[in-house]
């Protein structure tokens, strides 16, 4: 008997990565409503790993793969879980932009610039906290009972998409990287 995973426990499984650098965000915006200094390399650390894992590596795999396949199974892309899905991760794009001009700003010494880090980093810790809630507990648990049959191709194409999209030694510095900036959050 072969066993396979579900479809969406390899997506779980990278909220819980994810999820990391949320805590990270959180401290940041924290130190910054307490004035203290911020660390801009971490940042930028955490900005790369939130534009290379989280939107262009798993994005992605739901984007282009889960929710192509939830289309074909008769679920609308527009509207309902996955446009609600799709409308977040464009939102949690435009607050990566302005924490990415924020953090830029303050490193040119642009202190002012704290404020709008705190903002940025607390909006999208929160909307992506509420937006793995709502995968998991809505989209992800329909998407499990409507590819029930289709878990292994499904799984199968993740493994083609992550050669493509990052690779595995970028994925696991990507993985380390969110474990230290985790670490690093519990001192902020």
């Amino acid at each position: 008997m072969m066993w396979t995973t579900r479809t969406t426990d390899e997506l779980k499984d990278e909220h819980r990565v994810i999820e990391q650098v949320l805590e990270f965000y959180q401290g940041v915006a924290k130190a910054a409503e307490a004035d203290r200094d911020l660390p801009v390399d971490s940042l930028r650390d955490a900005i790369q790993f939130t534009r290379l894992f989280a939107d262009q590596y798993h994005h992605g795999k739901e984007e282009r793969i889960l929710f192509e396949r939830l289309e074909q199974a008769g679920m609308p892309r527009e509207g309902g879980p996955m446009g609600v899905m799709l409308k977040e991760h464009a939102q949690g794009r435009g607050y990566v932009a302005s924490l990415t001009e924020a953090v830029e700003r303050y490193a040119r010494s642009d202190r002012s610039a704290a404020t709008d880090i705190s903002r940025a980093a607390q909006s999208y810790a929160d909307l992506v906290a509420q937006h793995i809630y709502k995968e998991e507990n809505i989209l992800y648990v329909m998407a499990d009972q409507l590819l029930s049959n289709e878990d292994e191709q499904v799984v199968a194409s993740y493994r083609g998409a992550e050669g493509s999209n990052i690779g595995d030694e970028q994925k696991q510095r990507l993985v380390e990287m969110a474990s230290r900036l985790r670490e690093e959050a519990k001192r902020l």
